[in-house]
């Protein structure tokens, strides 16, 4: 589900998929982190913490508004 979109949508204690993130949201989800990326200024992208923070932040902001849940959300970042 999450591994051909970039999107892991896992969650509790033994990392079972949240009900509320379901294909439908995943695509949308997508597309708040490529406007993260976008959006994001220069410095934000050439630092890695900056950037994992500030998609981290439009990531929840989207989780909840959406669905009303309180997610913790990691982001690992792999450049090629």
């Amino acid at each position: 589900m999450g591994a051909s979109n970039g999107i892991n949508p896992v969650g509790g204690n033994n990392g079972e998929t949240i009900p509320q993130l379901q294909d439908f949201l995943l695509s949308d989800a997508n597309r708040v982190v490529a406007a993260g990326i976008t959006g994001a200024s220069r410095q934000t992208l050439d630092d890695d913490s900056l950037l994992k923070e500030h998609l981290r932040v439009e990531l929840k902001r989207f989780i909840q508004k959406r669905t009303g849940a309180k997610p913790v959300i990691t982001f690992v970042i792999v450049r090629a």
